[in-house]
């Protein structure tokens, strides 16, 4: 315990080891000696740090120190500045005209869902398909009654979307008042000659693949008409009145509030780059419409120079211009050398102008893709145009495979409702594509946008096999998308990882890589050797890095 004599610590530090070893925990401090307190440092006291602050040198030594801190902070601050304005920032997205981006549906009011009424019921199936533009044919005479229209003109505008309207220019109906008139004997007027006629001849018995002459007994002589449908007479635009006459429905069309209108078969129209040169600027250029509009052109001819002599686009393309509708990919299918062929079909084609382009597989009037095709080229083919630089025109019937234009739909009508003659494999391939496309997902942004400047990267692939397709979109710094497609009638083996083709990280050629979808031969997702690319005939694959 201690004593006053002798202190508790001085005690235990006399313990015997004994008492140590008993005791472990017990720590000792021995008493030590206080050192002098002259000999300890305890700095400078208040009077003292005053006394000094004052000199000259503390003073300067204070401004340099105040100085040096905001030379050092403002330092900081612009070069904080620099960085963030010489950092590489993302590249704002273009800003195209609606119709320049977006999956354009074809349908035929009658063959698609008899009425406009029906074809209301089916626009979720339509958007269903990322489509947020239609493009109906078969609409009839706008000055006409036409039952539902209005309807499904306002059901599109709640939802979004676009109605255009197709217009056959070059031939008329024998029933219209027009060739009444014109089919008489001893004719006068300006409408005695608004279809082509000829006398019996025997230089009309040569054979045609487009048109047929048919006799007409009240006139006497012979009119154009069309090979498929003897009821359709051939336009002369050779007269004055038949130019007023496009002119007239054009305007019609648009008059019903209608977006766009597309103009058909300008390969049968004599100088149709008149004509659609004053449509533009009438009913396009000059409107007052609140929304832009949209005129497509369509000619059977490829290539179709004649129809933009004095239209084409300078700078990007997302300006408003007319958009031409190229069936050209389609027709070189089955062939040795397809692959070779449609590269040099869209280069032509781009070459022509700088307009944006549209591309279909089967254009109005003629069979669909599947018929044509089969339909495992069919939806090859169809997942090659969908991913061409420009507006994708999707014929209704093409997207589920069906051999016939005319659908069949289910009695019970939902949202989710698809057609009966759907073959779901095509179905779900053109959705991946459509899809990815139109819904601005990351990795395919590439497809959605061709302003043909610095920014746009599209360029064929030297594969050295001309019945195989690959070409590289790339839009600024969004990732690349590598589209390989074998239109020819044999399997063909191919590496794709050549100069032009998919770049890693470190800018070296990527040779495997994941299938983003494919039409055929790959699951979505599988990991494929470009440098030994198998396709079966009518397989198109899309690829990413």
């Amino acid at each position: 315990m201690g004593s006053p004599e002798k202190p508790i610590d001085v005690e235990m530090g006399d313990m015997s080891d004994e008492t140590k070893e008993l005791n472990p925990e017990v720590k000792v401090e021995l008493l030590k000696k206080e050192e002098p307190e002259k000999d300890r440092f305890t700095g400078l006291k208040k009077e003292e740090l005053l006394a000094i602050s004052n000199e000259p040198k503390w003073v300067r030594a204070r401004w340099v120190l105040f100085i040096l801190f905001w030379l050092v902070w403002i330092a900081m601050l612009v070069g904080a500045i620099l960085i963030v304005v010489n950092a590489p920032r993302c590249k704002p997205e273009p800003v195209p005209q609606w119709y320049q981006d977006t999956v354009v549906y074809e349908a035929d009011v009658a063959e698609f869902a008899a009425d406009f009424k029906g074809m209301e019921n089916h626009l979720p199936y339509i958007q269903s398909l990322k489509s947020d533009a239609v493009l109906v044919s078969g609409a009839g005479d706008p000055t006409g009654n036409l039952p539902g229209f209005d309807d499904l003109k306002k059901a599109m505008e709640d939802k979004s979307m676009k109605l255009m309207v197709d217009l056959v220019i070059d031939t008329l109906s024998i029933s219209h008042t027009y060739f009444q008139t014109s089919a008489v004997s001893g004719c006068t007027g300006n409408l005695c000659d608004f279809f082509i006629w000829r006398p019996n001849s025997t230089d009309l018995n040569q054979e045609d693949s487009k048109f047929q002459w048919v006799y007409n007994e009240a006139r006497g002589s012979n009119y154009k008409a069309s090979k498929s449908d003897a009821n359709l007479a051939f336009i002369n635009y050779g007269n004055a009145k038949a130019s007023e006459y496009a002119m007239d429905l054009v305007g019609s069309w648009f008059n019903k509030g209608i977006d766009g209108v597309q103009l058909r078969d300008l390969a049968n129209v004599q100088e149709s780059d008149i004509l659609t040169n004053k449509i533009w600027k009438k009913y396009i250029e000059d409107s007052n419409a609140t929304v832009p509009r949209a005129l497509f052109l369509y000619s059977s001819a490829q290539p179709a120079t004649q129809m933009l002599s004095d239209l084409s686009v300078n700078g990007t393309n997302t300006i408003p211009s007319p958009v031409q509708v190229n069936a050209g990919p389609a027709m070189e299918v089955n062939k040795a050398n397809s692959g070779k062929l449609i590269q040099n079909s869209i280069t032509a084609w781009r070459s022509q102008s700088r307009s944006i382009s549209a591309y279909t597989v089967s254009p109005l009037g003629g069979p669909l893709a599947e018929e044509k095709y089969g339909n495992k080229t069919a939806s090859g083919l169809n997942l090659l145009v969908l991913t061409l630089p420009g507006v994708p025109v999707l014929r209704s019937g093409d997207e589920i495979g069906a051999q016939s234009s005319v659908f069949e739909w289910p009695e019970t009508i939902t949202e989710e409702s698809i057609p009966e003659n759907t073959n779901q494999n095509t179905l779900l391939t053109t959705k991946g594509v459509t899809v990815l496309r139109v819904a601005g997902i990351q990795c395919l942004q590439a497809l959605r946008y061709d302003t043909q400047d610095a920014d746009t990267t599209f360029n064929f692939l030297d594969i050295g096999n001309d019945a195989v397709v690959a070409f590289l979109r790339k839009w600024t710094t969004k990732a690349a998308v590598l589209v390989v497609s074998n239109m020819s009638p044999t399997e063909q083996t191919v590496a794709v990882n050549v100069a032009g083709g998919l770049l890693d990280k470190d800018d070296n050629l990527v040779k495997k890589t994941k299938v983003v979808v494919a039409s055929s031969d790959y699951s979505a997702d599988a990991e494929v050797d470009l440098s030994a690319l198998k396709l079966s005939p009518g397989t198109t694959v899309i690829f990413k890095s």
